[in-house]
Order: structure tokens, then C-alpha cells, then sequence
């Protein structure tokens, strides 16, 4: 889990930065960046700034719904190669997982405060799992792809046409086709 001082690579935007955690409210971690701007971000937001390292724990929330956590056991370039708890395997990229929660283990993500299970809304839309979206990547640009899960009011994980996944904020989804 982060502390203060961890040094990590945190969103801003659709793009990753360095910065260190200087502060930690409950599940909220206040990142300075290199830069020097500054952000409150959550988990999913961060990745340790050296990647994941042989040995870490990660989870990743697959099309099912449920968080499954594992090992990483090789790493190649940035791609990391997992050995899942329930003895899945796969090469991940580093966008594609997020370090393991305290509590480990699978689980299912809580539905957002103040919403239905599964449903989020942005900007007057609601969106829900299923819904064909516009989602941009990290490189900024749009792609299309799919709502896997709601995981508060403004926050979705999406599965692109192409087969990876990302968590991303209502202003990086938009109504597609």
C-alpha cells in the first residue's frame, strides 16, 4: 500500500506524471507532482513509479465485475507477467492493474454513494455497464469502447474495442457508437 514519500507515477488527465505522495485522507492521496501541481487522486489514479517490480501484489477488475489479485512473476520492457490467486496467467500492461488493496483477495467494488448499483452520471448522461462509449487513451486520443463496470458517480472501467482496459473519470468517456 502507499505511504507518504512513495514515489509514483499519477494521472493527470489522460496522461501519467512522477510525483510523491505528501498526504493520505482515508482512500484520497494528495500526489505533488515533479512539476509541481498537485492532486488529490485515488488508487487506481497511481502506479508505482518503477512499474511493478517482481513480486508485487496487483489486482485487476476483469469484464466479470470482480477484482482478482496476483503475483507478478517476470517482467519484460513495462509489461509485467501475473500469476492470478485462482492460477490464471497473463502479460499485462502496467495501466492494465493497480497495486492490491489492504484487504486482498477478490471482491466485488462498491456501487458509488448516492447511486443505483451500476449506474454513474456525467454531465447529464447516465451510463451504465454495456453502453458503447468514446474513451480517450493515455496517448489522448479517442477510442471506442465498452462501460465494464460503474465504480462511483465519476469514475468507469472500460474495456476498448481493442481488448485493454482502463479506469477512467466521466470527462474521459463520452456517448459513442
Amino acid at each position: 500500500m502507499y505511504t507518504i514519500g512513495t514515489r509514483v507515477l499519477a494521472q493527470w488527465g489522460a496522461s501519467w506524471y512522477p510525483g510523491t505522495i505528501t498526504q493520505i485522507n482515508g482512500d484520497q492521496f494528495f500526489v505533488q507532482f515533479d512539476d509541481g501541481d498537485t492532486s488529490w487522486l485515488k488508487v487506481n489514479q497511481m502506479q508505482p513509479a518503477g512499474g511493478y517490480p517482481v513480486g508485487s501484489r496487483i489486482r485487476r477488475l476483469w469484464t466479470d465485475g470482480v477484482y482478482y489479485s496476483g503475483t507478478v512473476q517476470e517482467v519484460s520492457g513495462r509489461d509485467i507477467f501475473v500469476h492470478f490467486d485462482d492460477g490464471d496467467t497473463a502479460w499485462l500492461a502496467p495501466h492494465e492493474v493497480e497495486p492490491e488493496m489492504p484487504m486482498g483477495g477478490k471482491g466485488m467494488m462498491p456501487p458509488g454513494k448516492g447511486m443505483a448499483p451500476g449506474m454513474g452520471k456525467m454531465g447529464g448522461a447516465m451510463y451504465s455497464p454495456g453502453m458503447r462509449v468514446q474513451a480517450q487513451w493515455t496517448d489522448g486520443n479517442w477510442y471506442g469502447a465498452t462501460i465494464t463496470q460503474v465504480n462511483g458517480p465519476d469514475s468507469f472501467f472500460v474495456t476498448y474495442d481493442d481488448g485493454y482496459t482502463a479506469t477512467l473519470q466521466g470527462h474521459q468517456i463520452q456517448p459513442g457508437k
